[in-house]
């Protein structure tokens, strides 16, 4: 998997960014044990595509796995501040589901209704 993503970034025209291309990256290093390349893939989705939650939820993980729980604090608000959407809301909430923390993912559910009052998927988290 991780030839062919490089063969994919090695055939992009430069000055062209393509979706999902560093998060998959990322995605292949962290599962291989590679989490500093991991992190940096990562770090490179985010900074080219700010409103994507795949990014985000994937380093946040890799933070808290690495013991940086206040990075992945910030992570998240930074997620929240660029993209307040119901699938930025729900991308917290699953990881902090994943991590054990029960309260944050009712936390952010809330933080999520108050913008989108009606959203059932938040709503069920909430309670």
């Amino acid at each position: 998997a991780l030839k062919r993503l490089d063969e994919a970034m090695a055939r992009k025209k430069a000055d062209r960014d393509i979706a999902m291309l560093h998060f998959l990256r990322g995605d292949v290093l962290a599962r291989i044990g590679r989490p500093e390349e991991a992190e940096s893939e990562f770090r490179r989705e985010i900074e080219l595509f700010p409103e994507d939650p795949p990014a985000y939820k994937s380093l946040t993980l890799l933070l808290v796995v690495d013991g940086r729980v206040a990075e992945a604090t910030q992570l998240i608000r930074q997620l929240i501040k660029e993209s307040p959407t119901p699938p930025s809301y729900l991308a917290v909430c699953e990881v902090l589901k994943t991590v054990g923390d029960a309260n944050g993912v009712r936390y952010w559910a809330r933080q999520g209704l108050m913008r989108y009052p009606g959203h059932p998927e938040l709503r069920r988290l909430a309670s």
